[in-house]
């Protein structure tokens, strides 16, 4: 018996793969997280683990090894196979649970979110959270859409001293010279945005509707987007419901 052992090949132990510390996935969402350097063997690819009989030839060795190489890539084959049923059928709960994801998906198939939905059970926050990620898509998407369509249509901001009035898209605070400055970006009725200072005398909130004058100098990269400077007579028109 011991006669026979000696002329197969012996199994030495096996060294963990450094990039994954032996796990056989890295966090990436790439072939699904499986490791680079030992794609999923858990073992490092570059130490052999096997010790050959003395008489062996390079051509007994390499035909071992490929049968090796072969039976490990059925194995990783079937576990691929397992892995893959079973995340179909987490997706398919997923997408029931919260159709959004599945709109999601088709728009940012590569995001964290979708990645992780297709592997795992979603939370009651993730749910919500896909389902606002894709109304604030939807609604880039569209805003693109209709930016395009002005475009189209020969809609530009208007130069030199304007009285704007418009919608209170967002704001930003500016460092200066002369301090912390609050810039506002307000989209006009007329289609284009404006990005200017917010004027004295007036505390706007997001979705209120303001008036004022301004001096404004149309973008070099977006005939829709202008920048204001010097904003005078300006007033609060509307204010936003939930204010």
């Amino acid at each position: 018996m011991k006669t026979a052992d000696a002329d197969k090949p012996r199994k030495t132990k096996p060294v963990p793969c450094i990039r994954c510390g032996g796990s056989g996935y890295v966090h990436s969402t790439v072939e699904g997280g499986r490791c680079f350097r030992c794609h999923g063997a858990r073992r490092d690819p570059t130490i052999h683990d096997w010790t050959y009989p003395a008489g062996w030839t390079a051509e007994q060795i390499a035909a071992f090894l490929a049968e090796q190489d072969r039976k490990a890539a059925a194995r990783q084959a079937k576990r691929d196979e397992k892995r893959k049923a079973g995340e179909a059928i987490v997706w398919a709960a997923n997408v029931e649970a919260c159709p959004a994801i599945a709109g999601l998906a088709e728009a940012d198939p590569h995001s964290d979110l979708v990645q992780k939905a297709r592997r795992y059970p979603m939370t009651e926050k993730q749910r919500a959270y896909a389902a606002g990620l894709l109304d604030r898509h939807r609604g880039a998407v569209a805003r693109e859409q209709e930016a395009a369509a002005r475009r189209a249509a020969g809609v530009t901001v208007p130069t030199g001293k304007q009285t704007v009035r418009g919608i209170v898209a967002g704001f930003k605070d500016q460092e200066s010279r002369y301090g912390t400055v609050r810039k506002m970006i307000v989209r006009a009725t007329e289609g284009w945005a404006v990005y200017v200072s917010v004027p004295a005398g007036i505390d706007p909130a997001r979705g209120d509707t303001v008036e004022f004058t301004a001096t404004i100098e149309r973008s070099d990269r977006d005939p829709l987007f202008g920048f204001g400077s010097r904003p005078t007579r300006a007033r609060i028109v509307t204010q936003e419901a939930t204010r």
